[in-house]
């Protein structure tokens, strides 16, 4: 039920976007591990199915300025990319690094990774693919490209790096203070 929720939610949010942009931003000062901590819990049950530990290793100081529900989205899709495509028995991590005047969040998995390939496919409507997990969950392969979106919407950069057989590192750059 929650990965049909989120697929649902991710191609209704999608697709408004296609047609309008996003245009919602609403930024605000965000504290990053609140927002990791609540997503942590809520894909706990989804976690402990496939004896994947996640910890949240996010300073509690760490602070972006963005729009909550955006980040929010863009921190569970994430998490659930990553959990789809850990092995049973493994590990995400998740924590923070402060940058002048940004803040950059990792996602790490210990999970089945990407070839180069598939990492240029990842952001591109035309090119978009979805990859069945390894306990054969699926997707629609529209989180990532939302997640990209509401990324750049709030000023940010998403960015990944990985390897087959070496888990992937998903990182998400955001402005700590209101941008100009």
């Amino acid at each position: 039920i929650t990965s049909l929720n989120t697929t649902l939610d991710n191609l209704l949010l999608w697709s408004r976007n296609q047609m309008e942009g996003v245009t919602d931003v609403q930024a605000s000062e965000c504290v990053l591990y609140e927002i990791i901590e609540n997503n942590r819990q809520l894909l706990a049950s989804v976690a402990n199915q496939k004896k994947i530990v996640i910890h949240n290793e996010v300073s509690a100081l760490a602070k972006a300025y963005a729009d909550i529900h955006h980040i929010d989205i863009i921190v569970r899709n994430l998490l659930l990319n990553a959990l789809k495509f850990t092995e049973e028995g493994g590990t995400i991590t998740i924590q923070s690094r402060d940058e002048d005047n940004q803040v950059t969040l990792d996602i790490v998995d210990t999970g089945v990774g990407m070839t180069e390939e598939q990492i240029a496919k990842l952001f591109k409507v035309n090119t978009h693919f979805t990859t069945t997990g390894t306990k054969n969950e699926k997707g629609a392969g529209l989180g990532l490209l939302l997640c990209k979106e509401f990324v750049e919407a709030n000023q940010g950069t998403l960015s990944v790096k990985s390897e087959p057989g070496n888990g992937s590192q998903f990182s998400v750059t955001l402005p700590k203070s209101k941008y100009v």
